[in-house]
């Protein structure tokens, strides 16, 4: 797009936008500082680009911008990459750490294992609650077969399964301390800066993240991402997200 079509730009961004946070939750292959910074590039560039559509003529919210649930969406996995991640270090369980679980997709392959489970020429695909019940019975019962005898009996489903995330996944031995989450965040934040200018929507870097732009606590003007495990933890990594000058913006699209 970039070599053959003219101002495609926006286009890319948003093509980029899409791939890297889909992968930043879903791929098992990241380092978790890799999933942070990639997901909080692009929740502080959509950051800047509302507060810049809000500020120009003619633009709003609702047409020059996603949808807010899309939104919603990105700063709340955003958070909770974070909280999981401190969680599972503090609890001393980095290997826990595997957003890539939390998604549709492993509900939708124990529905496709549920399907399975049946003859080889029956075709009804749909089944009742208690059905269902009996069945999610069997499926740890076979992934537990599967590791048990896998190097006596073949099981060739279940060894394509198998073989497809363990080559995948990277195992963490341990999960990065705050200094080096906050880190990442800022790198992030410098990266959307720059994405920002390419695209003209700042004149120059901004001083501090700006604040979402839906409201994610609506008793609170400003936001502050705060990262931390207990109220006694004095390593808490502050995130100000002040307001933006609006003369930090440019006035035309």
């Amino acid at each position: 797009m970039e070599k053959n079509i003219a101002r495609s730009e926006g286009a890319i961004m948003y093509l980029n936008l899409t791939r890297e946070t889909f992968l930043a939750c879903s791929d098992p292959g990241l380092h978790p500082i890799e999933r942070i910074g990639s997901m909080w590039e692009w929740v502080i560039f959509l950051r800047i680009w509302g507060n810049w559509a809000q500020r120009q003529d003619g633009y709003n919210l609702l047409h020059n911008f996603i949808t807010s649930n899309a939104y919603y969406c990105l700063e709340l996995d955003a958070h909770a990459l974070i909280q999981s991640l401190i969680s599972c270090r503090d609890s001393e369980n980095p290997n826990m750490f595997k957003p890539w679980c939390c998604s549709s997709q492993p509900c939708e392959s124990c529905f496709r294992r549920a399907r399975s489970m049946t003859s080889t020429f029956l075709t009804k695909i749909n089944f009742s609650i208690l059905e269902m019940l009996y069945r999610i019975r069997r499926i740890p019962f076979l992934s537990e077969a599967y590791v048990t005898v896998r190097e006596k009996y073949n099981f060739p489903r279940e060894r394509r399964a198998f073989e497809a995330v363990k080559n995948k996944e990277l195992v963490c031995n341990s999960l990065p301390e705050n200094f080096d989450i906050e880190f990442a965040v800022h790198e992030a934040f410098h990266r959307a800066n720059a994405t920002a200018m390419r695209l003209k929507l700042i004149k120059r870097p901004l001083d501090q993240i700006p604040p979402p732009v839906f409201p994610l606590r609506t008793s609170n003007a400003n936001l502050s991402v705060n990262v931390h495990t207990s109220d006694e933890d004095e390593d808490d990594v502050e995130i100000d997200a002040c307001l933006v000058e609006t003369d930090e913006f440019t006035e035309d699209p």
